[in-house]
């Protein structure tokens, strides 16, 4: 779900140029779980699918926790966060060793984990945060 209208991006006015910006892309909310476990089909999977399932999320200090938490209120399902965490890594660690399914951003490295990855949908829309650098 793109919250463009929200990002930082759509805030500067046409023709500002106090701020310089580069838009970096779109990182995609991905849910990561043990390969042998029997969850989730395909490439996508929905709020409404993982939410009651035990989860290991990043805190609410990341903008894609909030997006996270954003959808499940809209698609109105309670997440059951079982571990918040502020290393993306050390949730794909809890993940191998059995503790749930990790709510994890694209952008983080996971070639080193054998883990099963799907994008997470709200009504068959990817969650997704835009990116950019912004300078003065």
């Amino acid at each position: 779900m793109a919250r463009e209208d929200l990002s930082c991006l759509q805030s500067r006015q046409a023709g500002d140029r106090r701020f310089g910006c580069h838009p970096l892309g779109e990182v995609d909310l991905l849910a990561a779980w043990q390969a042998g476990k029997p969850f989730g089909e395909g490439n996508a999977i929905s709020i409404e699918g993982i939410a009651g399932k035990p989860l290991l999320a990043l805190d609410a200090s990341y903008i894609f926790r909030r997006t996270f938490d954003a959808a499940c209120g809209l698609a109105k399902v309670e997440p059951n966060i079982l571990f918040e965490g502020r290393t993306p890594h050390a949730l794909l660690a809890m993940v191998e060793s059995g503790h749930g399914i990790a709510v994890i951003p694209s952008t983080l490295r996971m070639h080193r984990h054998s883990l099963r990855i799907a994008s997470v949908t709200y009504r068959g829309m990817a969650l997704r945060e835009p990116l950019a650098i912004f300078w003065n």
